[in-house]
């Protein structure tokens, strides 16, 4: 005698990865509870209406929002991305130094979205670390040549032999994150 009702999963959490591994399990045939302790779905990707305004949960960056990166393919096979927006900010956050004021009598030090853009605010915050900001910026600008984390199809012996060979520029990944860490800017008035 054998079962044929299909396995049930029960998920905790209706977060991006709970209604994630829900939609690949319902797609491989099993049967999903999914069980959220908010009244909405979404977890950290989760917006709601006050007044006017939009509050976004999600503040931080979702990766994949670029229809060529691999994210976008993952990301379509359970959302129709055609169908969200994305808005991509000028600037990507703003932090308050407590100890110190810039040269404008600021204690905001912001991260541009865009590499010139913020590149040309450090520049002008300290122009004494010229060579540093520009090494810094050209690093982030090698770093975008990386797939990350790299998303994976599955492939036969051989194919994927290769593409391991072609993944040891990986190690190049590694190389620029170890020398950022032994640079130090000298600009004191961020």
């Amino acid at each position: 005698m054998t079962n044929t009702q299909p396995k049930k999963v029960l998920i905790i959490g209706a977060g991006i990865s709970g209604l994630s591994a829900a939609c690949y399990l319902q797609m491989n045939g099993f049967q999903v509870e999914l069980f959220e302790k908010h009244s909405i779905p979404g977890g950290l990707c989760t917006s709601w209406k006050k007044g006017d305004y939009t509050v976004d949960g999600s503040i931080h960056w979702i990766l994949g929002s670029d229809k060529g990166s691999g994210f976008y393919k993952m990301w379509s096979e359970i959302i129709d991305l055609k169908q969200v927006s994305f808005y991509n900010h000028e600037v990507r956050m703003e932090l308050e130094v407590k100890e110190n004021i810039n040269k404008y009598g600021s204690k905001i030090f912001r991260v541009y979205t865009n590499l010139e853009a913020f590149q040309n605010y450090l520049l002008d915050l300290a122009p004494e670390d010229e060579k540093v900001i520009r090494r810094f910026i050209q690093d982030i600008r090698d770093l975008q040549d990386f797939e990350l984390p790299p998303v994976l199809d599955p492939l036969p012996l051989w194919p994927s032999i290769v593409r391991g060979i072609k993944m040891s520029r990986y190690l190049r990944f590694l190389y620029i994150l170890l020398k950022q860490k032994n640079q130090f800017f000298t600009f004191p008035k961020i």
